[in-house]
């Protein structure tokens, strides 16, 4: 439990560190550029489509066990690196690559359920094998996520304005999830079952909140939710439960790439300057007009 704290807090705090950077970098750079604004030219940002982010966060699991189990709340933890092309200011895909730890237990009193050491399930306790009660034992899986999402920003779709500065992010996604459980005794953490790794698919989608605090910088809250399809997350046997599922709650910022260019200054009127009229009604005013020219035609005598 300590570890798991402790691992979500680190990525929380590699996020804030990333946040507070970029800003520092983003004020220096503007600082810099106005006061070279005298000059002939000034260097500006321009965003590029392609961007780079992280993000970390708390999954939960539901499956056989639940990351809500019966005594507590088990938090998990997990980190992401993605990056992506924005398609418009409407869409944009991405890539992703997840890591990270979930853990649970029986919702309930179990105490009809058995666990052989072999991972079989069983209603009753055979004397001839060692079982253990689903009420005795937790799971807790390494999990690793490979995947790709569309990304759709439902306030740019309603009102297509560059100028607002939230983003709200709907993200259906596919993605494969490798997992790999071990089955442990609460009360002295003693292995029971030492899963295989299994690599299934997943479909889900995100929802995230996000603010563009620069050019090149926002960040976002997101939930998501991914169903896991094939064996259980939790490496328990598949029975009477039908769930396999992950929820996941956390922050995540992201870079647009960009480069330098060069644009003239223009040089501002005074807020209080009036272009002249000109009356042409004048009489001191005078029409310059275009002399007439004579042409003369000769004419060819005929022979």
């Amino acid at each position: 439990m300590k570890k798991n704290i402790r691992n979500i807090f680190s990525v929380i705090l590699v996020c804030c560190f990333c946040i507070f950077s970029a800003e520092q970098t983003s004020a220096q750079s503007s600082a810099s550029s106005a006061s070279s604004s005298s000059s002939s030219s000034s260097s500006s940002w321009e965003p590029s489509p392609w961007y780079l982010g992280i993000k970390g966060g708390v999954p939960f699991g539901v499956s056989t066990f639940s990351s809500f189990g019966k005594d507590k709340i088990r938090l998990g933890w997990i980190g992401s690196v993605y990056g992506g092309y924005n398609i418009n200011p409407i869409f944009s895909v991405e890539a992703f690559y997840s890591k990270g730890e979930i853990s649970g237990m029986s919702v309930q009193d179990d105490f009809g359920y058995y666990l052989s050491e072999d991972g079989e399930f069983s209603f009753t306790d055979d004397t001839d094998t060692e079982y253990n009660s689903y009420n005795d034992i937790y799971s807790t899986s390494s999990m690793q996520r490979y995947g790709l999402q569309w990304n759709m920003d439902i306030i740019q779709l309603l009102y297509l304005d560059d100028e607002i500065n939230f983003k709200l992010m709907f993200s259906p996604s596919v993605s494969a999830i490798s997992t790999r459980a071990t089955i442990k005794k609460i009360e002295n953490d003693n292995v029971v079952l030492e899963g295989k790794k299994n690599l299934n698919p997943a479909v889900g989608s995100d929802l995230s909140l996000g603010y563009k605090l620069s050019n090149q910088l926002n960040a976002q809250v997101y939930t998501s939710f991914s169903w896991v399809f094939g064996d259980r997350i939790d490496g328990m046997p598949k029975h009477l439960y039908d769930n396999n599922f992950i929820m996941e709650y956390g922050i995540k910022c992201a870079w647009t790439f960009g480069k330098r260019t060069k644009r003239p200054n223009v040089i501002s009127l005074p807020a209080d300057y009036e272009k002249p009229s000109i009356n042409y009604n004048d009489d001191r005013i005078k029409k310059i007009e275009t002399p007439a020219f004579k042409t003369n035609v000769t004419k060819k005598k005929k022979d």
